[in-house]
């Protein structure tokens, strides 16, 4: 049975992809974010990779990069191994500046 998931792009993500939101079907019962970035840098390149993921420590996100899943940051959850589940929102955010 596949699910569906809305993903949502602030910022420099919504230059990467050109949208401010997508569709994603996943198939795998078990489906972590971090199968959802890796479906997402596949579909938009290395850019979106480089961005996204940690050059020097393989399988990690930037420190900088938040991802949050129905309003939860995924830290405060299970960090890239986060399930997620038909009708989610995950949220992908840049940097944040200001001061």
């Amino acid at each position: 049975m596949m699910s569906t998931v809305t993903i949502k792009f602030f910022a420099n993500f919504r230059e990467l992809t050109g949208k401010r939101e997508q569709k994603m079907e996943i198939e795998k019962k078990e489906t972590t974010i971090m199968d959802v970035l890796k479906q997402l840098s596949n579909e938009y390149g290395s850019a979106f990779n480089d961005y996204i993921f940690d050059a020097s420590k393989p399988r990690s996100l930037k420190p900088q990069i938040s991802v949050m899943v129905n309003g939860l940051s995924i830290r405060n959850l299970e960090k890239l191994k986060t399930r997620i589940k038909d009708g989610d929102t995950i949220a992908i955010l840049p940097p944040v500046s200001g001061g």
